[in-house]
């Protein structure tokens, strides 16, 4: 993932529009008037939108949420990457609402990711809508630092025998400058492809295989990776 360097207002800009967005979704009240959930997971390989975050080593990851009755959340989330030869950690932050319509689950927030190292500082802030429907999903990002940027993925969850889930994902990141034109920069919208099979071995531990794939970058790639995750009470 290639993210733009934010230096001096941008960075300010970026850190006061999660800001205003915990203002105005926040319910009045205290975090002990919330529910809290915290997660851990150990993957060979952090990937994230089809693209491999730590080169070919493993990273710990873990992030703790706060969830109100009025569907309100607030959370972060950690991870290790690997930013060319160097050992970065990404750090997220987010807040959001979920909201029941009917069957139909409504998720929106805004999302800031920042990446720190003792030779650099990076980040960037997203707004995303997400949909669900039973086992179906969909989401769609995009990018408030270059807004021309969006992600959109669609995701189908199947129950598979002797307690597996299946989770079936397609992404398409796109780049609304370049369009389809055909030139060398267009290379820069792909798609990426996700198979992942996962099993409950005891209550709140969970392992899994994930299968990724990209296509439509100047090259294509498949690879596997293996994950532990579980539930941190």
């Amino acid at each position: 993932m290639v993210l733009p360097k934010l230096t001096g207002m941008r960075q300010i800009i970026a850190s006061l529009r999660v800001w205003l967005g915990v203002a105005l979704l926040l319910p009045l009240g205290s975090a002990a008037n919330a529910d809290i959930f915290g997660r851990a997971k150990v993957t060979s390989k952090y990937v994230y939108r089809g693209l491999i975050q730590s080169a070919a080593n493993p990273a710990i990851q873990a992030g703790v949420d706060y969830k109100w009755s009025s569907g309100t959340y607030v959370g972060s989330w950690a991870s290790m990457v690997e930013g060319g030869q160097k050992r970065d950690i990404e750090f997220n932050y987010y807040v959001g609402r979920m909201m029941q319509m009917s069957l139909l689950v409504v998720d929106m927030g805004i999302l800031n990711y920042d990446f720190h190292h003792r030779d650099s500082n990076v980040a960037k802030t997203d707004v995303y809508i997400g949909g669900y429907l039973r086992n179906w999903g969909g989401s769609l990002n995009w990018d408030l630092e270059d807004p021309e940027t969006a992600y959109l993925r669609l995701q189908r969850t199947f129950a598979a025998p002797n307690d597996l889930r299946v989770t079936l994902a397609v992404g398409r990141q796109f780049y609304k400058s370049y369009g389809l034109a055909v030139t060398p920069d267009a290379i820069k919208n792909y798609s990426d492809y996700l198979v992942r099979t996962e099993r409950e071995i005891v209550k709140g531990l969970v392992v899994g295989i994930d299968y990724t794939a990209i296509r439509g970058r100047n090259e294509s790639h498949a690879y596997l990776s293996a994950f532990v995750e579980f539930d941190l009470e």
